[in-house]
Protein backbone atom coordinates (compact mmCIF):
# COMPACT_ATOMS: atom_id res chain seq x y z
CA UNK A 1 0.00 0.00 0.00
CA UNK A 2 0.82 3.55 -0.69
CA UNK A 3 1.31 6.01 2.00
CA UNK A 4 -0.57 8.89 1.10
CA UNK A 5 0.22 10.90 4.17
CA UNK A 6 1.62 14.85 3.53
CA UNK A 7 1.51 15.53 7.19
CA UNK A 8 2.49 14.07 10.72
CA UNK A 9 2.32 15.28 14.07
CA UNK A 10 5.56 16.35 15.52
CA UNK A 11 7.45 13.28 17.92
CA UNK A 12 8.09 14.83 20.89
CA UNK A 13 4.44 16.26 20.61
CA UNK A 14 3.33 12.76 20.20
CA UNK A 15 5.40 11.12 23.06
CA UNK A 16 4.47 14.30 25.22
CA UNK A 17 0.78 13.21 25.58
CA UNK A 18 2.21 9.33 25.82
CA UNK A 19 4.75 10.01 28.43
CA UNK A 20 4.64 13.15 29.67
CA UNK A 21 6.94 12.63 32.56
CA UNK A 22 9.16 10.05 30.81
CA UNK A 23 12.69 11.84 30.27
CA UNK A 24 13.29 12.82 26.89
CA UNK A 25 16.63 14.88 26.99
CA UNK A 26 19.39 14.34 29.38
CA UNK A 27 22.93 15.75 29.66
CA UNK A 28 25.01 15.39 32.61
CA UNK A 29 23.49 18.44 34.19
CA UNK A 30 19.90 18.59 33.11
CA UNK A 31 16.97 16.42 32.97
CA UNK A 32 14.18 17.27 30.58
CA UNK A 33 10.78 15.47 30.48
CA UNK A 34 8.63 15.30 27.06
CA UNK A 35 6.19 17.35 28.13
CA UNK A 36 8.72 19.91 29.59
CA UNK A 37 10.32 19.69 26.16
CA UNK A 38 7.29 19.89 23.97
CA UNK A 39 6.49 23.44 25.98
CA UNK A 40 10.22 24.33 25.26
CA UNK A 41 9.70 23.74 21.74
CA UNK A 42 7.11 25.44 21.56
CA UNK A 43 7.90 28.35 23.55
CA UNK A 44 11.29 28.98 21.04
CA UNK A 45 8.77 28.49 18.31
CA UNK A 46 6.85 31.61 19.18
CA UNK A 47 10.22 32.97 20.04
CA UNK A 48 11.72 32.34 17.03
CA UNK A 49 9.00 33.47 14.63
CA UNK A 50 8.26 36.74 16.65
CA UNK A 51 12.15 37.43 15.19
CA UNK A 52 10.66 37.23 11.71
CA UNK A 53 11.61 33.85 10.85
CA UNK A 54 8.90 31.54 8.64
CA UNK A 55 7.87 28.38 6.85
CA UNK A 56 10.99 27.89 3.94
CA UNK A 57 13.70 30.06 5.75
CA UNK A 58 17.10 28.42 6.15
CA UNK A 59 18.77 29.01 9.59
CA UNK A 60 22.60 28.52 9.94
CA UNK A 61 23.72 26.83 13.66
CA UNK A 62 26.84 27.42 14.90
CA UNK A 63 27.47 25.58 18.01
CA UNK A 64 28.49 22.31 19.55
CA UNK A 65 26.00 19.39 20.76
CA UNK A 66 23.62 20.81 23.48
CA UNK A 67 20.03 20.81 24.85
CA UNK A 68 19.54 23.61 23.14
CA UNK A 69 20.75 22.83 20.18
CA UNK A 70 18.06 20.15 20.00
CA UNK A 71 15.08 22.50 21.07
CA UNK A 72 16.30 25.07 18.41
CA UNK A 73 15.97 22.45 15.90
CA UNK A 74 12.72 21.14 16.67
CA UNK A 75 11.44 24.55 16.98
CA UNK A 76 12.29 25.39 13.77
CA UNK A 77 10.62 22.16 11.80
CA UNK A 78 7.61 23.55 13.55
CA UNK A 79 8.17 26.71 11.85
CA UNK A 80 8.65 25.02 8.54
CA UNK A 81 12.29 26.42 8.48
CA UNK A 82 14.91 24.34 7.80
CA UNK A 83 18.76 24.21 10.07
CA UNK A 84 21.86 24.11 8.28
CA UNK A 85 24.15 22.52 11.43
CA UNK A 86 27.94 24.22 10.22
CA UNK A 87 30.44 21.90 10.35
CA UNK A 88 32.82 23.42 13.34
CA UNK A 89 35.84 21.84 12.33
CA UNK A 90 36.01 24.09 8.88
CA UNK A 91 38.30 26.27 8.39
CA UNK A 92 36.77 29.50 9.72
CA UNK A 93 36.94 31.19 6.11
CA UNK A 94 34.58 28.38 4.89
CA UNK A 95 32.04 29.61 7.73
CA UNK A 96 31.13 32.36 5.83
CA UNK A 97 30.69 30.60 2.55
CA UNK A 98 28.24 28.22 3.26
CA UNK A 99 25.98 30.16 5.56
CA UNK A 100 26.09 33.06 2.48
CA UNK A 101 25.64 30.27 -0.20
CA UNK A 102 22.64 28.42 1.40
CA UNK A 103 20.83 32.00 1.91
CA UNK A 104 20.34 31.55 5.44
CA UNK A 105 18.29 34.38 7.02
CA UNK A 106 19.84 34.11 10.48
CA UNK A 107 22.37 32.57 12.75
CA UNK A 108 21.86 31.41 15.79
CA UNK A 109 25.01 30.31 17.45
CA UNK A 110 27.37 29.45 20.81
CA UNK A 111 28.44 33.10 22.39
CA UNK A 112 32.17 32.14 21.03
CA UNK A 113 30.93 31.90 17.19
CA UNK A 114 28.90 34.61 17.29
CA UNK A 115 31.30 37.61 16.01
CA UNK A 116 31.90 35.25 12.68
CA UNK A 117 29.50 35.68 10.84
CA UNK A 118 28.69 39.27 11.30
CA UNK A 119 30.23 40.48 8.17
CA UNK A 120 27.30 39.03 6.10
CA UNK A 121 24.87 41.15 7.32
CA UNK A 122 22.22 39.31 8.52
CA UNK A 123 21.14 38.55 12.09
CA UNK A 124 22.53 36.41 14.66
CA UNK A 125 20.81 35.54 17.53
CA UNK A 126 22.26 33.05 20.63
CA UNK A 127 21.52 29.57 20.50
CA UNK A 128 21.41 28.84 24.36
CA UNK A 129 18.62 29.81 26.63
CA UNK A 130 17.88 29.68 30.29
CA UNK A 131 15.32 26.49 31.00
CA UNK A 132 14.45 27.41 34.36
CA UNK A 133 13.26 30.52 32.85
CA UNK A 134 10.73 28.60 30.68
CA UNK A 135 9.80 25.90 32.69
CA UNK A 136 6.76 27.50 33.39
CA UNK A 137 3.33 26.06 32.48
CA UNK A 138 2.07 26.36 29.17
CA UNK A 139 -0.57 29.52 29.67
CA UNK A 140 -4.31 28.26 29.12
CA UNK A 141 -4.81 31.35 27.14
CA UNK A 142 -2.36 30.66 24.49
CA UNK A 143 -4.03 28.64 21.82
CA UNK A 144 -2.86 25.05 21.88
CA UNK A 145 -0.12 25.28 18.43
CA UNK A 146 -0.29 23.33 15.37
CA UNK A 147 2.16 20.64 15.79
CA UNK A 148 1.67 18.66 12.22
CA UNK A 149 4.80 19.15 10.00
CA UNK A 150 4.53 18.49 6.45
CA UNK A 151 6.83 15.35 5.17
CA UNK A 152 7.78 17.67 2.23
CA UNK A 153 9.25 20.50 3.39
CA UNK A 154 12.56 21.46 3.46
CA UNK A 155 14.03 20.22 7.35
CA UNK A 156 17.78 20.64 7.16
CA UNK A 157 20.66 21.37 4.83
CA UNK A 158 22.85 19.08 6.03
CA UNK A 159 26.81 18.94 4.59
CA UNK A 160 28.56 15.57 3.75
CA UNK A 161 32.17 15.29 5.12
CA UNK A 162 33.67 15.57 1.65
CA UNK A 163 35.30 11.63 1.48
CA UNK A 164 34.66 11.90 -2.34
CA UNK A 165 35.71 15.42 -2.89
CA UNK A 166 34.50 19.11 -1.87
CA UNK A 167 31.46 18.44 0.75
CA UNK A 168 28.25 19.22 -1.17
CA UNK A 169 24.99 20.46 1.01
CA UNK A 170 22.55 18.10 0.93
CA UNK A 171 18.70 19.14 0.80
CA UNK A 172 16.59 16.81 2.94
CA UNK A 173 12.96 17.06 3.27
CA UNK A 174 11.10 16.63 7.43
CA UNK A 175 10.25 13.13 5.66
CA UNK A 176 13.60 11.87 4.78
CA UNK A 177 14.36 12.00 8.21
CA UNK A 178 11.05 10.74 9.41
CA UNK A 179 11.20 7.67 7.57
CA UNK A 180 14.99 7.17 7.91
CA UNK A 181 14.26 6.76 11.78
CA UNK A 182 11.20 4.52 11.44
CA UNK A 183 12.74 1.92 9.46
CA UNK A 184 15.68 2.07 11.86
CA UNK A 185 13.72 1.66 14.56
CA UNK A 186 11.93 -1.44 13.44
CA UNK A 187 15.51 -2.73 12.84
CA UNK A 188 16.90 -1.54 16.43
CA UNK A 189 14.67 -2.45 19.21
CA UNK A 190 14.21 0.87 20.59
CA UNK A 191 11.74 1.79 23.50
CA UNK A 192 10.27 4.46 26.49
CA UNK A 193 13.24 4.26 29.18
CA UNK A 194 15.77 3.73 27.03
CA UNK A 195 18.42 6.09 26.65
CA UNK A 196 20.94 6.63 23.23
CA UNK A 197 24.14 8.30 23.74
CA UNK A 198 24.85 11.48 21.64
CA UNK A 199 28.08 11.73 21.14
CA UNK A 200 28.81 12.48 17.24
CA UNK A 201 28.36 15.98 16.26
CA UNK A 202 25.16 17.40 14.86
CA UNK A 203 26.88 18.65 11.90
CA UNK A 204 27.07 14.80 10.83
CA UNK A 205 23.52 13.40 9.65
CA UNK A 206 24.27 10.29 12.16
CA UNK A 207 23.59 13.04 15.05
CA UNK A 208 20.69 14.22 13.65
CA UNK A 209 19.36 10.83 13.24
CA UNK A 210 19.69 9.08 16.63
CA UNK A 211 17.41 12.46 18.15
CA UNK A 212 14.85 11.60 15.56
CA UNK A 213 14.97 7.94 16.47
CA UNK A 214 15.03 8.37 20.46
CA UNK A 215 11.33 10.90 19.66
CA UNK A 216 9.45 8.56 17.49
CA UNK A 217 10.31 5.64 20.16
CA UNK A 218 9.57 7.81 23.41
CA UNK A 219 13.20 7.20 24.21
CA UNK A 220 15.89 9.54 25.76
CA UNK A 221 18.40 11.11 23.94
CA UNK A 222 21.38 11.70 26.22
CA UNK A 223 23.79 14.82 24.43
CA UNK A 224 27.52 15.11 25.18
CA UNK A 225 29.17 18.51 23.51
CA UNK A 226 31.46 16.25 21.58
CA UNK A 227 33.55 12.72 22.37
CA UNK A 228 35.75 12.46 25.24
CA UNK A 229 36.96 8.98 25.66
CA UNK A 230 37.27 9.48 29.44
CA UNK A 231 34.30 11.42 29.58
CA UNK A 232 31.78 8.62 27.46
CA UNK A 233 33.41 5.73 29.81
CA UNK A 234 32.14 8.07 32.82
CA UNK A 235 28.69 8.53 31.34
CA UNK A 236 28.65 4.64 30.82
CA UNK A 237 29.54 3.84 34.27
CA UNK A 238 27.13 6.43 36.27
CA UNK A 239 24.04 6.11 33.50
CA UNK A 240 22.02 3.63 32.23
CA UNK A 241 22.65 3.77 28.38
CA UNK A 242 20.98 1.38 26.22
CA UNK A 243 22.36 2.40 23.17
CA UNK A 244 25.53 4.60 21.65
CA UNK A 245 26.27 5.46 17.70
CA UNK A 246 29.93 5.11 16.81
CA UNK A 247 32.67 5.25 14.49
CA UNK A 248 35.48 2.62 14.51
CA UNK A 249 38.20 4.89 15.93
CA UNK A 250 35.41 5.59 18.89
CA UNK A 251 34.91 2.15 19.64
CA UNK A 252 38.47 1.14 19.55
CA UNK A 253 39.59 3.62 22.23
CA UNK A 254 36.42 2.55 24.48
CA UNK A 255 37.32 -0.70 24.06
CA UNK A 256 40.93 0.26 25.05
CA UNK A 257 40.37 1.56 28.03
CA UNK A 258 41.04 -0.11 31.09
CA UNK A 259 37.54 -0.11 32.61
CA UNK A 260 36.03 -0.96 28.84
CA UNK A 261 33.85 -4.16 30.69
CA UNK A 262 31.23 -0.69 31.33
CA UNK A 263 29.95 -1.13 28.17
CA UNK A 264 28.48 -4.40 28.68
CA UNK A 265 26.91 -3.33 31.62
CA UNK A 266 23.40 -1.94 30.04
CA UNK A 267 24.32 -1.40 26.70
CA UNK A 268 21.65 -3.12 24.48
CA UNK A 269 23.25 -1.51 20.79
CA UNK A 270 26.98 -0.36 19.95
CA UNK A 271 25.94 0.88 16.61
CA UNK A 272 28.98 1.10 14.44
CA UNK A 273 29.40 3.34 11.47
CA UNK A 274 30.86 6.17 9.19
CA UNK A 275 33.42 4.06 8.29
CA UNK A 276 35.17 0.25 7.41
CA UNK A 277 35.57 -1.31 10.41
CA UNK A 278 38.79 -2.76 10.84
CA UNK A 279 38.63 -6.80 10.77
CA UNK A 280 40.40 -6.51 14.14
CA UNK A 281 38.07 -4.23 15.93
CA UNK A 282 35.34 -6.66 14.95
CA UNK A 283 36.60 -9.57 15.92
CA UNK A 284 37.84 -8.37 19.60
CA UNK A 285 34.27 -7.21 19.56
CA UNK A 286 33.07 -10.10 18.69
CA UNK A 287 34.66 -11.82 21.64
CA UNK A 288 34.18 -9.39 24.07
CA UNK A 289 30.49 -10.37 23.39
CA UNK A 290 29.65 -6.53 22.04
CA UNK A 291 26.04 -5.67 20.96
CA UNK A 292 27.61 -4.29 17.51
CA UNK A 293 25.02 -3.10 14.82
CA UNK A 294 27.19 -2.71 11.55
CA UNK A 295 25.46 -0.47 9.38
CA UNK A 296 25.98 1.83 6.23
CA UNK A 297 24.42 4.88 5.07
CA UNK A 298 24.88 8.43 3.60
CA UNK A 299 23.77 12.08 4.08
CA UNK A 300 21.82 11.57 1.12
CA UNK A 301 19.99 9.27 2.93
CA UNK A 302 19.56 11.08 5.66
CA UNK A 303 22.06 8.36 7.60
CA UNK A 304 21.29 4.33 7.65
CA UNK A 305 20.83 2.18 4.41
CA UNK A 306 21.71 -0.75 5.64
CA UNK A 307 22.42 -2.37 9.08
CA UNK A 308 22.77 -5.69 10.73
CA UNK A 309 20.77 -6.25 14.31
CA UNK A 310 22.61 -6.62 17.67
CA UNK A 311 24.33 -9.65 18.16
CA UNK A 312 24.28 -10.68 15.05
CA UNK A 313 26.06 -14.08 14.08
CA UNK A 314 30.20 -12.96 12.98
CA UNK A 315 30.10 -13.68 9.45
CA UNK A 316 27.02 -10.91 9.28
CA UNK A 317 28.38 -8.90 11.29
CA UNK A 318 31.26 -8.38 8.78
CA UNK A 319 29.08 -7.12 6.38
CA UNK A 320 26.77 -3.78 6.39
CA UNK A 321 23.80 -5.99 6.77
CA UNK A 322 20.74 -5.87 4.90
CA UNK A 323 18.73 -2.82 3.31
CA UNK A 324 16.07 -1.24 6.05
CA UNK A 325 12.57 0.00 5.53
CA UNK A 326 11.66 2.24 3.32
CA UNK A 327 14.51 2.11 1.32
CA UNK A 328 16.14 0.21 -1.97
CA UNK A 329 19.14 -0.99 -3.14
CA UNK A 330 20.05 -1.73 -6.49
CA UNK A 331 23.71 -2.83 -8.17
CA UNK A 332 23.79 -1.06 -11.40
CA UNK A 333 26.22 -1.30 -14.24
CA UNK A 334 27.91 1.52 -16.22
CA UNK A 335 24.43 1.88 -18.20
CA UNK A 336 22.27 2.42 -14.93
CA UNK A 337 20.89 -0.97 -15.65
CA UNK A 338 19.95 -3.13 -12.84
CA UNK A 339 22.62 -6.78 -12.05
CA UNK A 340 21.45 -9.72 -11.08
CA UNK A 341 22.85 -11.00 -7.66
CA UNK A 342 26.59 -11.69 -7.02
CA UNK A 343 27.68 -9.25 -9.88
CA UNK A 344 29.40 -5.99 -9.39
CA UNK A 345 28.37 -2.45 -10.06
CA UNK A 346 27.31 0.99 -8.37
CA UNK A 347 25.42 0.98 -5.49
CA UNK A 348 22.03 2.87 -6.04
CA UNK A 349 19.62 3.70 -3.26
CA UNK A 350 15.89 4.63 -4.09
CA UNK A 351 13.02 5.48 -1.50
CA UNK A 352 11.60 7.63 1.12
CA UNK A 353 14.64 8.37 2.69
CA UNK A 354 16.47 9.58 -0.39
CA UNK A 355 17.74 13.42 -0.27
CA UNK A 356 15.41 15.93 -2.69
CA UNK A 357 18.60 17.73 -4.47
CA UNK A 358 21.75 19.40 -3.68
CA UNK A 359 22.20 23.48 -2.84
CA UNK A 360 22.57 23.71 -5.98
CA UNK A 361 19.60 22.23 -7.47
CA UNK A 362 16.05 22.77 -7.04
CA UNK A 363 15.30 18.96 -7.54
CA UNK A 364 16.92 15.69 -7.27
CA UNK A 365 18.26 15.48 -11.01
CA UNK A 366 21.06 12.37 -10.70
CA UNK A 367 18.25 9.50 -10.64
CA UNK A 368 18.75 6.48 -12.64
CA UNK A 369 15.55 4.48 -13.14
CA UNK A 370 14.54 5.97 -9.69
CA UNK A 371 17.84 4.95 -8.43
CA UNK A 372 20.25 7.50 -6.74
CA UNK A 373 23.79 6.30 -6.81
CA UNK A 374 25.25 6.02 -3.11
CA UNK A 375 28.95 7.34 -3.72
CA UNK A 376 29.96 8.29 -0.04
CA UNK A 377 29.44 5.96 3.19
Amino acid sequence: MIDQKTRVQCPIAVAASKYPDAVALQDQRDEISYALLNHLVAETRRTLEKTGLSKGDQVAIMAQNSLDYVIKIFALTRIGASFVPINLRWPKSSWNKIISDANCKAVLADVKYMDYPESLNIAIYPLRDSHKEKASRPDSRIPKPDTAIDLHSEAAMMFTSGSSGVPKGVRLSYGNLYYNSLGSNRNIQLRPGDCWLVSLPFYHISGIAILFRCYLAGATAYITPGFNTEAIGGILTENQITHISVVPIMLQRLIERPKFRILKKDLRCILLGGASAPQDLLTKSIALELPICTTYGMTETASQITATVPLESPDKLRTSGRCLPYREIGILDENGNTLPAGEEGEIAVRGKVVFTGYLSQKRNTTRIHGFVPAMSA
